[in-house]
């Protein structure tokens, strides 16, 4: 029976209490965002439990999570999970229409999402039972400084989380995926992708989608890996940057992000991506042929995915 990913994490908090678990890349410059090791990052996940028992929350209610990146959005989701709720991924760039619907939709007790995107749910879809907690909040609340870590687990059958994805029409659909499905595909990630000496990531997919929540967070955490994530303003310039700074191990993208990156910085982005990365992960929809050309021939590792929402998505 494949392991609980929680129970490999609290393994892995437990070797790796001070090192880097999770930081917004905003902060290596001085701007706003939260840095936490891996223990931080266990203390701040059983803050948040004691605030969603404060609040009301019963094992299996819905939570949504609505945010750009950041190492809180990840905190957020680990919480949930922790405590034996749902998480409801919901995608930040929606209008405050499409994202009321899908919180109505999913049942959801309380969300936790960013300063702007309240405000403006507030604003515009006025919830009469429906909590709020902002990102915001989390790194303010007092850490639990507790090392002997442990999580409840539940039953590999039970709902994990509830995401959304468009498929073949415009209407976004909830997938719902049980702690099994998540669990298979931490397994297949650590199984699977290459190891390194070198621990950092960089998160640039968006977390709401299980493609990017899977393998650049909870593939990554249970493998004791420090995880830079680019927030809300993400420029091509910005992830470039990136790239160069933080130096991830390996690169999950979707086909759009490596062929643009190409024809902007042509053989320098080839000659980052040998020199620096395991492997390159592509996946989401077809990869251009000439890229596919230039990735060969610059003798650069990569796989091409199909995978499925309902499926985890490995």
């Amino acid at each position: 029976m494949t392991r609980h990913y929680l129970d490999i994490l609290a393994e892995v908090i437990r070797t790796n209490w001070n090192q880097p678990a999770l930081t917004d890349y905003a902060t290596l410059d001085g701007g706003e965002g939260n840095s936490y090791t891996y223990g931080e990052m266990y203390g701040q996940i059983c803050a948040l439990c004691d605030r969603f028992h404060q609040l009301g929350i019963q094992k299996g209610d819905h939570i949504a999570i609505c945010g750009a990146n950041s190492a809180n959005w990840a905190v957020a989701y680990l919480a949930i999970a922790a405590y034996q709720a749902v998480s409801v991924t919901i995608l930040h760039s929606q209008t405050p229409e499409e994202i009321a619907r899908q919180i109505v939709f999913s049942d959801t007790k309380v969300i936790i999402t960013d300063r702007n995107i309240g405000n403006e749910l507030q604003t515009q879809c006025r919830f009469s039972s429906i909590q709020m907690l902002l990102m915001e909040e989390i790194g303010a609340l007092e850490s639990i400084q507790d090392t002997n870590v442990s999580f409840v687990y539940t039953h590999p059958e039970d709902l994990a989380q509830l995401c959304f994805t468009s498929g073949s029409n415009d209407i976004a659909k909830a997938v719902m995926l049980p702690i099994r499905s998540l669990s298979n595909n931490v397994q297949n990630i650590i199984e699977g992708f290459p190891s390194s000496q070198n621990s950092a990531m960089l998160s640039i997919l968006p977390l709401a989608h299980v493609f990017g929540l899977t393998t650049e967070v909870l593939g990554q955490l249970v493998r004791g890996k420090h995880i830079f994530l680019l927030g809300a303003d993400i420029s091509w310039q910005t992830i470039w940057q990136a790239l160069n700074r933080v130096k991830p191990y390996a690169l999950s993208a979707i086909p759009f992000y490596i062929e643009t990156l190409s024809n902007r910085y042509s053989h320098s982005f080839f000659e980052l991506l040998r020199n620096q990365c395991q492997q390159l992960h592509i996946g989401g929809a077809a990869l251009n042929p000439n890229v596919e050309k230039d990735l060969l021939n610059h003798h650069i590792p990569f796989s091409v995915g199909y995978g499925a929402t309902e499926s985890g998505p490995l």
